[in-house]
Order: structure tokens, then sequence, then C-alpha cells
């Protein structure tokens, strides 16, 4: 099977179906599963891919190959998919377009609407604070 290279501006944003199965892909992979099939990831998420049948599934997949997520090698049977995106390289993408379009590139308002929702954990911001920290310290 050949490797294909994607650069990211030909990354695109993925609706919601595709990138459920995406992240089971990513999930399955990170785990050291090699040999990724429609039928295994319908066997092994049902609660996420439960009611979408196996053609559906399998139409999902093709479109992913479309894009250039992952590869799909026919040779064999059954088929195993690979990815090719990473996981971190598609959500640094999608953050920065997110905050570019939805917060006009004030990023810090992202971070300020997070606390004030409450989806920050006094953690969270400990470990953003050294994050931020350590960033500073790098640069001096």
């Amino acid at each position: 099977m050949r490797k294909k290279t994607f650069t990211a501006k030909k990354i695109v944003k993925l609706p919601d179906s595709e990138l459920n199965l995406m992240m089971l892909i990513w999930e399955e992979y990170s785990n050291g599963e090699k040999k990724i099939t429609a039928s295994m990831l319908t066997e092994r998420h049902p609660e996420t891919l439960g009611e979408l049948k196996p053609t559906t599934v399998l139409t999902l997949l093709t479109r992913l190959e479309q894009k250039g997520f992952i590869e799909i090698d026919k040779e064999r049977r059954p088929n195993y998919c690979v990815p090719l995106i990473q996981e971190k390289e598609y959500k640094q993408l999608i953050t920065e377009d997110f905050v570019n379009v939805v917060y006009r590139k004030d990023a810090k308002s992202l971070v300020c609407a997070l606390i004030r929702q409450n989806k920050l954990a006094e953690e969270d911001i400990r470990e953003i604070r050294d994050m931020i920290a350590s960033e500073i310290d790098a640069d001096s």
C-alpha cells in the first residue's frame, strides 16, 4: 500500500457523521490496531455506530478516503483503512479555524468564555497558568 501525503491546507472540516467515524479510527489506531475494517468498527463501537447500516459506514469510509483522511487498502479482503492525517493535526487546524471565525482571531475571548461557563476546572486553570509561565520562561 502506497502512503499518500497531504498538506495541512487540504484538510477540510468534517461533518459530524464522518468525524465520529474518524475519531473511532484514530482511537483504534492509537490503541495499536493496524487492521481497521468497517465491520470491526461497527462491532466494537455499537454505541457510536449502532444505528448506521454497514453500507452507510462503507460510504463514510469512502468519503474519508476521498478527502484524504484515510487510505483504504483494497488489495486484500477485508479492506483495511489507515489514517493519513493525525488527530492532533486535525484538532489544531479546526481549533484555529474556530478561533478565527467564531472569535474573530481573539483566543483570549474563547478562554474567558470557557472560564465563565465553568468549562475549566481549577486544576485545568492551574495547568494553563503553568503552561503560559513555561512559555514565557522559554522565550526569555
